[in-house]
């Protein structure tokens, strides 16, 4: 996925850097292609570290909020609140 946005990105060496910068950041998790490329993925940010984000194609790096951990995020997917 960070290969897929940096090939977006050719000209656009801030873009690179910022994807390049995010991905080094976070783990993905979970990879799904049921309704086009997402990722659930971990933060090793600071301020949000061991959160769980996902994230979208085009851009997979603007991500949303999942879970504040990843057992609260295994819970939810047993409970069936997030489903990929």
């Amino acid at each position: 996925m960070e290969l897929m946005g940096l090939e977006a990105t050719v000209d656009d060496d801030e873009e690179q850097k910022r994807i390049h910068s995010w991905w080094d950041a976070h783990i993905p998790i979970l990879l799904s292609v049921r309704d086009g490329y997402s990722h659930f993925s971990i933060s090793l940010q600071e301020s949000t570290f061991g959160q769980i984000v996902e994230g979208y194609e085009p851009i997979f790096e603007d991500v949303v909020h999942a879970a504040d951990s990843l057992n609260e995020f295994l819970s939810k997917i047993m409970s069936k609140k997030i489903v990929f």
